[in-house]
């Protein structure tokens, strides 16, 4: 008994950690970087400076940067740039004052610090003019590429970026479903072995495959709606009881008393510590 408990541990703690592996990322400032890869189509002609449009409150204070290189009548269509509450990021944020991206024979432009998580981009001309992409652009790679049409003013990313992000959202919702299910088997498991009931391994079986099946429930139901968390729980704790009930042979009206009380406290524990995250996320941010 204790062999195979501990060999459904070691599988789902094993199948966990290989479908978390690919998607963890260093967050330390030694780590990777959000970055983008931004091609020009259709660009203007001759010189040309480009930078990334960001949602501000206020414009920005031209005394805040510095122009000692700068062309001033390209530099300045940049910093007096103020519409509809974007407004040029210059390379940074909080009024930092980095370098300004310039036009290349290749019209590629790299982006590779700081990288706001919605942006619109901006070209200016030699004259002054200003060419901003009408639509913002979220990216869904962690390095993207995209593209800024200069004559119909489109922002859009690779379509291969959208694929991996399908993917990363099917692959998370796996990992979670893996650890939802895994802690909620371990907590239920430890629960029934307090109580003492000696159940068989058919018994074990079960419970695993009552549990595997009212998790998938659980995400159907919150997939449809979020906001029946609290009725699919009195449904699978409603469902388990009477599965286990059935299906575990109590030998006594004892054992069938102690059996559907360690359903209700094990379904009732699992569904508090699956709430807890949501508690301390909600006053953390207070």
């Amino acid at each position: 008994m204790k062999h195979t408990i501990r060999s459904i541990i070691v599988f789902w703690s094993i199948l966990c950690i290989a479908i978390l592996l690919p998607v963890c990322r260093v967050s330390a400032d030694i780590g990777p970087k959000p970055s983008m890869e931004l091609h020009i189509e259709n660009p203007p002609e001759g010189v040309y400076y480009v930078d990334l449009l960001v949602e501000a409150n206020t414009p920005p204070n031209p005394d805040d940067y510095e122009n000692r290189r700068w062309d001033p009548v390209m530099f300045d269509a940049l910093i007096g740039y103020y519409e509809d509450g974007y407004r040029a990021r210059l390379r940074g944020d909080f009024g930092v004052n980095f370098d300004i991206e310039q036009s290349n024979d290749n019209h590629i432009n790299d982006f590779t610090y700081m990288l706001p998580d919605s942006f619109k981009v901006i070209i200016v001309t030699e004259q002054g003019e200003c060419i901003a992409s009408e639509n913002s652009l979220d990216p869904m790679r962690y390095n993207c590429v995209a593209t800024f049409n200069c004559a119909d003013l489109t922002l859009t990313e690779s379509k291969d970026a959208i694929r991996e992000r399908v993917f990363e959202v099917i692959r998370s919702i796996l990992l979670e479903f893996l650890i939802t299910c895994s802690l909620t088997l371990l907590l239920e498991g430890i629960v029934l072995l307090l109580f003492r009931l000696k159940l068989k391994k058919q018994d074990w079986k079960v419970f695993a495959l009552t549990n595997l099946a009212t998790q998938i429930l659980l995400y159907i139901i919150l997939w449809l709606n979020p906001n029946w968390w609290i009725k699919a729980e009195v449904v699978i704790l409603v469902i388990e009881t009477v599965v286990f009930q059935i299906w575990m042979h109590p030998a006594n009206c004892a054992k069938r008393i102690r059996l559907g009380i360690a359903a209700v406290l094990a379904n009732l524990i699992s569904a508090i510590t699956g709430f807890l995250p949501y508690v301390v996320r909600f006053f953390y941010r207070f």
